[in-house]
C-alpha cells in the first residue's frame, strides 16, 4: 500500500486559504496528479488543504472526505504552568491578556482573567477573577521550540521518553496526539494494516494509494506513528515545502507484517518541471543575518 502525504500548497493564513502563488504551485501539482496514482483520497478541514485538493480532485476525477483530525497539529504548550520553558522559544516574553485576545489567540486554560477589554471567548466574556491584568504567555506550538533548548533535551528526541518531556507534559499533546495516532490507526485498519507492538500486521494484501491533503505539523505526528518514533525530532530535522509530495510504500520483509517506507520526502518535482521557485513558507533562515519576508524567518 502506498501512502501520499501532500501539504497545501503557499497559504494565506489571514483567509485560510491560498496565496496566488499558491495557486499556481497547486495548478502545477494538479498536473502531475495523475501520475500519482491515487486512489483514494483524504483531507484535512482547513481551507488551505481543501483548496489544495480541490485542485487535484478536479485533475483526476474523484472526490476526498474531511478528516477533523487531519488539521494542523496544534498540541499548544502553556508557558504559565512552567515559566522555565519560556527558554525553549527564544525571544518570546509574557503579554497583556487583551493583546493576545485581540490577535485572535485563546488564552491558556490555566489563566483565570478579568479584563476591562469588550474582547470575547466564543462569544461571551472572558471570566475569572483571581489575575487582574497581570501579564501571561500566549500558548505556543510544540513545534516551534529553539535549536539549543531541542539539543540540551535529549529525552525530546527519544523514541519513549518524549512523552515525559516537559514541553509535552505542559501541553494539550498528550490528549491530541494520542486521538490522532487512533484515528489514523483506525483507518490504515480498514484497509487491512493494523498497528500491532510498534509494527503493521497485514490482514489484507493492499496495493491501492490513499493521499492525505494537509499540513507539515500533522504529517510529522503521522510519520511519528508509522515509524515509532518522536514528533519532535521530525518536526525539528524536517521540512515539507508547500504543495509537495511525500511518498511510502509498505514493505512485507516477513509475510504479514510489513512497516513503510519513505522513497520520497518533500518532492518539488512538479514545481520545478513548471518553472516556479519553491515557496519559504516553514523554513526559517538560512543564515540569521538574512531576514525578509521572501528569505528568512527568525
Amino acid at each position: 500500500m502506498r501512502l501520499l502525504f501532500i501539504r497545501h500548497a503557499e497559504p494565506d493564513y489571514s483567509i485560510d486559504s491560498l496565496t496566488e502563488k499558491g495557486r499556481r504551485e497547486a495548478s502545477l501539482l494538479a498536473k502531475a496528479a495523475p501520475y500519482l496514482e491515487i486512489d483514494h483520497c483524504y483531507v484535512s478541514p482547513l481551507g488551505r488543504a481543501q483548496v489544495t485538493a480541490d485542485y487535484c480532485l478536479k485533475a483526476i476525477g474523484k472526490t476526498a472526505q474531511t478528516m477533523e483530525w487531519l488539521e494542523e497539529f496544534e498540541g499548544p504548550v502553556d508557558l504559565n504552568q512552567s515559566p522555565e520553558l519560556a527558554h525553549a522559544y527564544p525571544g518570546v516574553h509574557p503579554e497583556d491578556p487583551d493583546e493576545i485576545l485581540r490577535g485572535g489567540h485563546r488564552l491558556p486554560a490555566s489563566i483565570s482573567y478579568t479584563g476591562a477589554s469588550p474582547f470575547k471567548k466564543d462569544g461571551k466574556p472572558v471570566s475569572g477573577s483571581e489575575s487582574g491584568n497581570e501579564k501571561v504567555y500566549r500558548l505556543r506550538r510544540p513545534w516551534d521550540i529553539g535549536q539549543r533548548y531541542y539539543a540540551a533535551h535529549p529525552e525530546l528526541a527519544d523514541p519513549v521518553r518524549w512523552r515525559e518531556s516537559e514541553i509535552y507534559l505542559h501541553s494539550e499533546m498528550p490528549r491530541r496526539y494520542d486521538e490522532v495516532a487512533a484515528a489514523f490507526n483506525k483507518l490504515l485498519a480498514s484497509y487491512g494494516y493494523r498497528h500491532e507492538n510498534g509494527i503493521y500486521r497485514v490482514e489484507r494484501e493492499n496495493t491501492e494509494t490513499l493521499a492525505f491533503f494537509c499540513h507539515f505539523g500533522i504529517t510529522c505526528v503521522l510519520l511519528s506513528v508509522l515509524w515509532n518514533m518522536s514528533p519532535f525530532f521530525l518536526w525539528q530535522n524536517l521540512v515539507m515545502l508547500p504543495s509537495t509530495v511525500t511518498e511510502l510504500i509498505s514493505e512485507e520483509r516477513e509475510e504479514g507484517w510489513a512497516l513503510f517506507r519513505a522513497q520520497r520526502i518533500g518532492d518539488q518535482s512538479h514545481l520545478f518541471a513548471g518553472g516556479e521557485r519553491p515557496s519559504f513558507a516553514a523554513r526559517y533562515c538560512e543564515v540569521y543575518s538574512d531576514f525578509s519576508e521572501e528569505t528568512g524567518r527568525h
